[in-house]
């Protein structure tokens, strides 16, 4: 098999699009490290959707 690392947000991202995720959950106190760290043309593949956890309500 295979052997992937996934380390921090670019990785966990990166093999969820490589797995054919579509949406992608990320918690907003990671949306500024979603935009300036992973790439592109992986941000293309699959819509992100950032929401507060833990604070009600959810919010897009």
């Amino acid at each position: 098999g295979k052997i992937v690392a996934i380390g921090g947000l670019v990785g966990k991202i990166s093999a969820a699009v490589a797995k054919g995720c579509d949406t992608i959950i990320i918690a907003k106190s990671n949306s500024a490290d979603y935009h300036h760290t992973v790439p592109l043309s992986v941000r293309t593949k699959a819509p992100v959707i950032a929401k507060f956890f833990g604070i009600a309500p959810l919010e897009k």
